[in-house]
């Protein structure tokens, strides 16, 4: 998901990148608590049963289920942003503050959308200069990378040389 922000009083531009959560973190409590109220419910019918056993396996299978959910979630929490202002571009990265940032000079930062040599493999967006580059976009779909390198390439470009006369 992309969202742009132009503040036309300072002349910057700001893409915030975040990948598609289609569920939030209460979302995901409530279905983990009802996984785990059915776990119960037929852990303790097999216990009345005799076969107690079932109910460790079944509480170590919620676990497991609990922990990839959190992974899960965790990576929607990347955020990305590309601010672009005045004769400098910025990217940062991270989950709740920024923890990885990237600055170039716009003049001579270059936006490359490099196809994948197989038809299944996603493309990567990168800018970059002088033989530094960092990966924008991604967890983005095709398209949303598409369009982000066409607007990116539009913001980024050169500006013209003012000509004297």
């Amino acid at each position: 998901m992309v969202a742009t922000d132009c503040d036309i009083e300072s002349n910057t531009r700001r893409y915030v990148l975040r990948p598609n959560r289609s569920i939030s973190w209460r979302g995901i409590t409530l279905l983990l608590g009802s996984i785990l109220a059915l776990y119960l419910m037929m852990g303790m019918a097999f216990a009345m049963v005799g076969l107690w056993l079932i109910l460790p396996f079944a509480g170590l299978e919620f676990m497991a289920l609990w922990y990839c959910f959190y992974l899960s979630f965790r990576q929607t929490e990347h955020c990305q942003v590309i601010t672009i202002d005045g004769d400098s571009v910025k990217v940062e990265s991270g989950r709740r503050r920024p923890e990885i940032t990237e600055q170039f000079q716009r003049s001579w930062a270059q936006v490359r959308l490099a196809k994948s040599t197989h038809r299944w493999y996603p493309s990567r967006l990168t800018i970059r200069s002088h033989g530094r580059e960092v990966e924008v976009g991604k967890f983005l779909s095709e398209e949303e990378r598409i369009e982000l390198a066409a607007e990116l390439r539009r913001e980024i470009a050169p500006l013209p040389a003012l000509v004297a006369i």
